[in-house]
């Protein structure tokens, strides 16, 4: 978007200047720049942007990313023995539990009504 009451002005590559007479035309112009990669500088006394009658002006300078570091990746093995002894003692008790009962559930059945002998 180059309008005719808009001047870009890119002093170098970190640096975008906007000069607008029309406020949507100042709109415009700071879209641009985002999508180009810039913000407007409000942290220094420089770059503040500024409204002179019906005059814009602002700079834009280039987002500054953080360096990403990289990423290692990891191998953790993780000896399970213990876990799986636990493991296994466990559903040798519930298999246990369920014969028991069982046991007792068969030793229960009888005739409805009477109560049976348990010894």
């Amino acid at each position: 978007m180059q309008d005719e009451n808009v001047v870009f002005n890119q002093q170098d590559q970190e640096k975008l200047s906007v000069d607008a007479y029309s406020f949507v035309d100042v709109l415009q112009a700071v879209q641009e720049g985002v999508q180009q990669g810039y913000v407007i500088d409000v942290e220094t006394n420089e770059n503040y942007p500024q409204q002179w009658g019906t005059r814009y002006l602002l700079t834009m300078v280039r987002h500054k990313t953080e360096e990403v570091k990289k990423v290692q990746e990891m191998t953790v093995k993780i000896d399970a023995s213990a876990v799986q002894e636990v493991v296994d003692k466990a559903v040798a008790e519930v298999k246990e539990m369920v014969e028991k009962v069982e046991q007792v559930e068969q030793g229960t059945k009888g005739k409805p009504g009477r109560k049976t002998k348990q010894g």
